[in-house]
């Protein structure tokens, strides 16, 4: 049996969603590096970039591996956007 879960990260549209693109952005291309690193492991991981949304597509013969898998790389999304908007808020500063 194949379990699979796919996320997808969402930039508002319009004038003010603007940053947040390039935020999500931004965490595409450092995902893509991890997804590189990572490919040896159990779970298979699908990463996408179109306009202003983020997909994350992951599977696996196993749930276990499944769900740690999802857990690594939600939680690598969450520190992707907090890295990108600490050096964004650092960068105002200056």
């Amino acid at each position: 049996m194949r379990f699979e879960a796919e996320f997808v990260l969402e930039a508002e549209e319009g004038k003010e969603g603007e940053g947040e693109e390039e935020t999500i952005r931004m965490v595409y291309e450092s995902l893509k590096a991890e997804r590189e690193e990572k490919k040896k492991r159990g779970a298979f991981v699908e990463l996408g970039f179109k306009r202003n949304k983020l997909r994350l597509c992951l599977s696996s013969e196993d749930a276990v591996t499944l769900r740690a898998a999802a857990n690594t790389w939600l939680r690598l999304c969450k520190i992707a956007v907090e890295m990108v908007l600490l050096v964004r808020e650092q960068e105002e500063k200056e």
